[in-house]
Parts: structure tokens; C-alpha cells; sequence
């Protein structure tokens, strides 16, 4: 809506104004940033830290009385690329520094909880603001028996080391997020049999593909884009698919709509054939299957000291990964 203002009042206001800019709200017509100018007031600020600290105490009480844990760890975006590593990295992690307690693992998505079962992994949905006060009750406690695998919330935020001298996303989070010396291979999960889903949807063995144009961290590609994907694709006689994983992610026109579960995806991808997808957390999960990938990424696009396709290439996170086309795009 063109008579729309927004108002930018965080730190992370480059970010915000480069979405918004991205959907044509320009800076200083419909955008203002009021980072830095609103006053601060003391007694206000020390109440609400107060408040969200005794109740980030009451949760850390029970979490410790109900799993009978002594160390927990958070994982506060629900990013399932984030996840997917998480998953990949928890145990070795554990074995390297001695932690051999119990614990008790917090998401704040359904999601990231399904892919860390992958890993037989258990873990505890925890509403995202329960979880950030959890986080400040952590912090004034010198995060004692509380350890964040995520860069962004940490007592250092290892966020600012983004594609610092080529760093990317795998490699940020081996080496300081889960503190383990050599990165490991990707890995592999178990995979249920998915051959009902070719029937039950009217889909080819060996010539489907499924597109996946959603993803949460990066902006989504051009509608005209995907269509033409399809077009090309059903000229050449393959049956389209699109991974709706919700609601909101309607199928892409002239396709079918399928929610494909994590546990499945692998074997089905390999049966099919073919995905094509926006940079997303499930691209990290589908990048070791044997069938043809094509990775797209926004061209041009900011990630803190780089750019999205230096930060998240595939190709630079798991060099041994078959089958694998990676394209920037300029939307």
C-alpha cells in the first residue's frame, strides 16, 4: 500500500529499510528511522529488565526441576537451517567439551523440532518471548549452565564475524557457536518411504520436481520467475511440484501444492528427480540427496560484511555435495 509509513526504531534498521526498499518504500518517504533519537528513560527500562529477568528465572526453574537438567541449550530463531546444524553438531559438541549431564534442548518452532528428531534429538517448544527473557535471566547470570547455538545471542555476538576473511554459515557456527575443531561431513538421516505420495498426487518417478520458493531469512524471488520455471519444465515433460509447507506458501500456478514432512523429503527428492529452490533452511536439509539441485540466490544482496551468496553457498558449506547448480538471481 503506497500511503503506508513505517517507523524503524531498532538497531537492526539497515536490514528493515533494505526489506522495505526491496518492496518499493523508499528511506525518508515512507520509511523513518527513529533508532538513537527516542528518549531513555532509566527507572522504566530497569522495571521491564527487572520483570523479564525474574520471569526468564521462573522458566530456567522449572525447565532445570521438570528434565532434571544442568545444562541447557537454546536455540531462539527458528530458523531450520540453524536447526538442521544443530542437529549435525549437538553430540560432537557435547563429546568434545566433556558434557556428559543431562539437558534439556529449547526451540521456539515446531519446525526446528522436527528436524532436530531427525537426529533422534529431543527438544521443547518454548514460546520466542519466553525464550528471550529465559535468555536475560542467562545473560545477568553470566550464562552459567546456559549455552545459546545461535550467533546472534550470544555474550559475543559472533554475528559481526559474517563472511569476515570468507566465513560462511557452516563454518561460523562449527567454529564458534559449537566450539568443535573439524567440521563434519554432511550428514545422513533416516528416511521414510514415500512412493504412496507419486500416486496419491499424480507425480513421475524420475521426472518431477519439486520447487520450494519460500524462505525466511531471504527475501522470495518474483512470481513471473516461477512460472516461468514451470513452463520450461512442463515442456519438457516433467510433472511440478510446490513444497507448501503452510497456508501462506500457496503452490506455484499449474502445479500441485504438496506439504512433504522432513522425514520423507530425502527419498522423495531422490525419486523424483529434481528441486529447484530459494536459498532456504530446507535446501540445507535436501542438499546431500543424489537428484539435481539448483540453489537460487538473490544477486547483489547485503549479509552483514557479505553477500547471501558468500555467506550461504551451498557449494562453500559442503564441498563434496553431487548434483548441485547454484544461480544468482536479480529480482
Amino acid at each position: 500500500h503506497r500511503d503506508c509509513k513505517f517507523i524503524v526504531p531498532t538497531r537492526s534498521y539497515r536490514a528493515i529499510c533494505e526489506q522495505l526498499n526491496y518492496y518499493g518504500y523508499e528511506l525518508n518517504k515512507q520509511v523513518y528511522i527513529t533508532y538513537g533519537l527516542n528518549p531513555y528513560h532509566l527507572d522504566a527500562e530497569l522495571e521491564l529488565i527487572w520483570n523479564n529477568v525474574h520471569e526468564g528465572k521462573r522458566s530456567y526453574d522449572l525447565l532445570c526441576q521438570k528434565y532434571f537438567a544442568n545444562q541447557i541449550y537454546i536455540c531462539p530463531y527458528p530458523g531450520t537451517g540453524d536447526a538442521f546444524l544443530v542437529g549435525m553438531y549437538l553430540n560432537a559438541m557435547r563429546a568434545e567439551h566433556g558434557d556428559d549431564g543431562n539437558y534439556v534442548l529449547i526451540t521456539t518452532s515446531g519446525s526446528c523440532k522436527k528436524i532436530l528428531s531427525l537426529f533422534g534429538i529431543e527438544s521443547v517448544v518454548m514460546d520466542r518471548m519466553e525464550a528471550v527473557r529465559l535468555l536475560r535471566f542467562a545473560k545477568v547470570m553470566g550464562f552459567k549452565n546456559v549455552k545459546v547455538l545461535n550467533d546472534g545471542y550470544r555474550p559475543v555476538k559472533h554475528e559481526n564475524l559474517r563472511g569476515c576473511n570468507g566465513i560462511d554459515f557452516h563454518s561460523l557456527f562449527q567454529i564458534s557457536i559449537f566450539d568443535v575443531k573439524e567440521p563434519l561431513p554432511f550428514p545422513e538421516v533416516p528416511q521414510e518411504n514415500t512412493d504412496h505420495l507419486f500416486q496419491e498426487f499424480g507425480l513421475t518417478k524420475g521426472k518431477t520436481v519439486l520447487l520450494s520458493p519460500y524462505a525466511n531469512t531471504i527475501l522470495p524471488g518474483a512470481v513471473e520467475y516461477w512460472d516461468r520455471i514451470v513452463e520450461i519444465l512442463t515442456e519438457k515433460g516433467y510433472t511440478v511440484c510446490t513444497n507448501s509447507a503452510s497456508p501462506e506458501e500457496t503452490a506455484v500456478a499449474g502445479t500441485t501444492g504438496i506439504m512433504i514432512p522432513y522425514n520423507q523429503i530425502l527419498d522423495f527428492l531422490n525419486k523424483a528427480g529434481g528441486f529447484i529452490g530459494m536459498r532456504s533452511g530446507l535446501c540445507d536439509i535436501v542438499a546431500g540427496i543424489k537428484a539435481k539441485k539448483m540453489i537460487i540466490y538473490p544477486k547483489g544482496k547485503s549479509f552483514d560484511k557479505t553477500t547471501v551468496f558468500e555467506y550461504f553457498s551451498l557449494k562453500k558449506m559442503f564441498p563434496d555435495i553431487q548434483n548441485l547448480v547454484e544461480m544468482e538471481w536479480l529480482f
